[in-house]
């Protein structure tokens, strides 16, 4: 049951197993997939969707439940307890770094706010921005008892993360640029990999705009975006990555993308934070620290499970991001040199879950747009 053939080592029936969702799912998103699952799985004939309201979901409770209706009734007991989002997920650090564009702050800690749980804590690093986001930061921490650092003068992206590391104790954190939003349930998923995997340093979601990390096309250089379908939104699309997700691992890669990085604090401890001499003003900043922590004999995930949106580049001009790209990579590769970081390169562009998944997400992009 899949739009596409699927790379070897992947389940040919990826929505053979129930899926048990988290209670806030909007209604919005629970209806539109009830209402189009003839478009999401064209030809289709045993596909249900169990909505609370409907008789076949009432031994679930409030559950919800999707997927191939002939083998439900034998599966659905012992899926219950398996879901990536199920709780028991330690407290939480989320680190937003800020430098000026305010509108994207806004948006950006909107959505975490809406998302976190109470035992997470959300600090704000406001890096010597502007009047208008400094006083949007001290609002937003003012009113929702979040923590605000506070550098009068810019000290750089990289020196603005390790501040927001230290200042917490939560043996989990995560690096979010402040051009990001996040869906619900985003938080307890993406560390589960962390719990479940002792020997991952840290997990990173797909994305729109993350270069590998993209779906459904790869977005090959920085300023790389895949634009969602007409009627499609956030938590859709996290919903049906999710979906998809059922029953496959994350991807072990070499690096990852620094715009959404769950992090390990015991690694942290052990290897540092970003270097915040070399790359002062990030690009190439989590390269080095994803080097070092394999060197260090970590693991690097990539959660399929978790969409993060990422607009990228909200802080600099075209010109000056490029500026600071050309000399980040200048110095990794006088530290790492070309050859291996062109090897981690390629490595990154084709594991099999994430060629699977753009794959599938690529026939949907085409399905809903006719």
């Amino acid at each position: 049951m899949c739009f596409t053939d699927r790379p070897e080592g992947l389940p040919s029936h990826w929505l053979a197993r129930p899926i048990e969702f988290w209670d806030s799912t909007d209604r919005r998103t629970i209806d539109w997939i009830g209402a189009n699952l003839d478009k999401l799985f064209p030809g289709q004939q045993n596909v249900t969707w169990f909505d609370p309201s409907s008789p076949e979901s009432t031994s679930t409770g409030s559950r919800r439940w999707f997927g191939d209706h002939s083998l439900l009734d034998s599966r659905a007991s012992s899926n219950a307890k398996t879901s990536p989002s199920e709780d028991g997920v330690p407290p939480t650090t989320v680190i937003v770094p800020v430098h000026n564009a305010p509108e994207s702050v806004r948006r950006c800690l909107g959505s975490v706010l809406a998302t976190l749980r109470a035992q997470d804590r959300l600090v704000i690093v406001d890096d010597g921005s502007d009047e208008l986001t400094a006083e949007l930061c001290r609002s937003f921490a003012d009113s929702q008892s979040a923590v605000l650092l506070r550098h009068e003068h810019a000290l750089g992206f990289s020196a603005a993360v390790n501040a927001g590391v230290l200042s917490d104790s939560n043996p989990y954190v995560v690096v979010l640029n402040s051009d990001t939003e996040v869906p619900k349930g985003w938080i307890p998923t993406l560390i589960s990999h962390l719990t479940r995997h002792p020997e991952a340093a840290a997990v990173g979601p797909i994305s729109g705009a993350a270069r590998f990390q993209s779906v459904p096309y790869l977005t090959d250089n920085d300023e790389g975006r895949n634009a969602l379908p007409v009627g499609v939104d956030l938590e859709w699309l996290n919903l049906f990555v999710r979906l998809w997700s059922s029953g496959i691992a994350p991807v072990r890669v070499p690096l990852l993308n620094g715009f959404c990085l769950g992090i390990r604090r015991t690694v942290v401890d052990e290897i540092g934070g970003f270097d915040a001499q070399a790359f002062p003003r990030g690009y190439g900043e989590e390269n080095d620290w994803c080097i070092r922590a394999r060197s260090a004999g970590h693991d690097l995930l990539v959660a399929t499970d978790v969409y993060v949106a990422h607009s990228k580049g909200q802080s600099f001009q075209e010109q000056e991001a490029t500026i600071l790209k050309r000399a980040g990579t200048r110095i990794l590769i006088e530290r790492y040199g070309e050859e291996v970081l062109n090897h981690m390169l390629t490595a990154m562009r084709y594991p099999a879950a994430l060629v699977g998944l753009r794959a599938d997400l690529q026939a949907l992009w085409s399905t809903l747009e006719r």
